[in-house]
């Protein structure tokens, strides 16, 4: 049996069996804490004998989806064994090297223009043709505190189709203003990729995160575009497209569980798998 869940963060339906939509949803009842999300899921766990096995064994823990996501991983691969018990919830969780999070820039983290529309957060000049071009940036909701919380469990990447004269500004300033609020003494990216690193492929240009790191089970995406996943399509983690029209958007917050579950599954591919292909839509030019 086959279920379809929406997710608003992902923007996407998730394809799952029965078995790996009760844990799944379980555990965003519990994990994401949010009273929609736990309204909507309570009626399958209810009716479910699987559904109400999982709410059971999860209800309350805090990292409910890191055990389910990661068990999950694992029962994806093959593998025989059924997944080790459920930690002590007050015992720490073992260190693991970081996986790399790779996050687009325009659209996803920040929107921009060359017309105010509203006060802008932050400006950048771009040189261009011996002129200057100036773009207004406005941040998407939440954006410093996804960052913020992303940036302890994963190393962080910027990899984005736009010239670095134009981005490198707006990232410096994304993570001043994160290490400023959050008193942080130390960078929170890694890296920075600009178009040029892009391969550009029928008039797109698209991300292939073989360059970041050539193990892709450490390694997702988040990104608006699905030109710029097409490449490594198991490795991403889709998001709605943001142009400053919903000032209460919620789409990074609503990521950021879901990503503190990834960072402890084996293979990221083995749970990004399970979402149905989105189709494909407008790609807008970089800028």
């Amino acid at each position: 049996m086959e279920l379809q869940i929406q997710s608003p963060a992902l923007n996407t339906p998730l394809s799952f069996d029965a078995g790996v939509f009760a844990a799944a949803a379980a555990a965003a009842a519990v994990s994401m804490d949010k009273e929609e999300t736990r309204n909507r899921l309570s009626g399958y766990l209810r009716s479910s004998p699987v559904g109400r096995l999982s709410k059971a064994l999860y209800s309350g823990a805090t990292c409910a989806t890191s055990f389910i996501l990661t068990s999950l991983g694992s029962l994806y691969k093959g593998k025989v064994s059924f997944p080790k018990p459920i930690p002590s919830f007050s015992a720490p969780i073992p260190t693991t090297e970081k996986k790399t999070l790779v996050l687009d820039l325009d659209e996803t983290l920040i929107h921009s223009m060359m017309k105010e529309s509203g006060k802008p957060h932050f400006q950048v000049n771009v040189p261009f043709d011996k002129q200057s071009c100036i773009y207004y940036v406005y941040q998407r909701p939440n954006v410093f505190e996804f960052l913020h919380m992303v940036s302890q469990w994963y190393t962080l990447v910027i990899f984005t189709a736009s010239v670095a004269e134009y981005a490198d500004p707006i990232i410096d300033w994304l993570e001043d203003q994160v290490m400023a609020k959050y008193g942080l003494h130390s960078e929170i990216f890694a890296k920075r990729l600009y178009r040029e690193d892009c391969t550009y492929r029928n008039g797109v240009f698209m991300k292939d995160l073989a360059i970041v790191d050539s193990d892709l089970s450490n390694v997702l995406l988040v990104d608006n575009s699905p030109f710029s996943y097409a490449i490594n399509q198991n490795n991403a983690v889709p998001i709605k497209t943001w142009m400053n029209d919903d000032l209460y958007d919620e789409c990074l917050s609503d990521l950021i569980p879901f990503l503190d579950a990834l960072s402890g599954v084996e293979d990221v591919r083995s749970i990004l798998s399970l979402r149905s292909p989105s189709p494909q839509s407008t790609c807008k030019s970089a800028i």
